[in-house]
């Protein structure tokens, strides 16, 4: 059990690292296109279900969401354009896929309909 929180903490804490990267290079196309596409592969490299993908969807979220509040200054640190919209639109696309791509329960094979 320890090895497997572990790696649930593990993923979380590496979306909410890669979403706050993600936000820091996004100010031009380049860097917003490079964070995007990490962000993806981060999520495909990760085995399918809740414990890892999952946590990694979540995390990155968190951390969309905990800059999208503002800074102490006053300004906030997602712009509200395209690329600032479309951060947001890339964390729901990033929960849809790691729901999407939940394992299915298989039957058991002693269950018969007869």
């Amino acid at each position: 059990m320890g090895l497997r929180l572990l790696g649930g903490v593990a993923a979380f804490l590496i979306g909410v690292v890669a979403s706050i990267a993600t936000v820091a290079v996004g100010q031009s196309w380049p860097g917003w296109l490079l964070g995007v596409a990490a962000t993806f592969a981060l999520l495909y490299s990760l085995s399918p279900g809740f414990r890892l993908r999952g946590l990694a969807a979540i995390g990155w979220i968190g951390g969309v969401v905990l800059v999208v509040f503002g800074r102490p200054e006053g300004d906030y640190a997602i712009a509200s354009d395209v690329r600032g919209i479309g951060l947001v639109v890339v964390a729901a696309l990033g929960i849809l896929y790691a729901a999407a791509t939940l394992p299915r329960e298989r039957p058991d094979s002693d269950r018969s309909g007869a």
